[in-house]
């Protein structure tokens, strides 16, 4: 919900595009917050995908990363 319907993002409220992001990329960073390394992500998500399986994490990832950058 907060990254868009799209991963599309939000510039006005600081929140990120993930659409067309690197799946290397995705993995990585969400490895981070699940794990309480990155320090600046909201706790919005941290709450979000801490439940997250290593599986879970690299399907979500796997399927953000093939998002089109743009409404079709």
């Amino acid at each position: 919900v907060c990254h868009g319907e799209r991963g599309e993002g939000r510039a006005e409220h600081f929140v990120p595009r993930l659409s067309g992001q690197h799946y290397a990329y995705l993995l990585r960073e969400g490895a981070l917050i699940r794990d309480g390394h990155r320090h600046n992500a909201h706790p919005d998500m941290v709450r979000a995908i801490g439940p997250y399986t290593d599986e879970d994490h690299a399907a979500v990832s796997d399927y953000i990363s093939r998002l089109p950058t743009s409404a079709p």
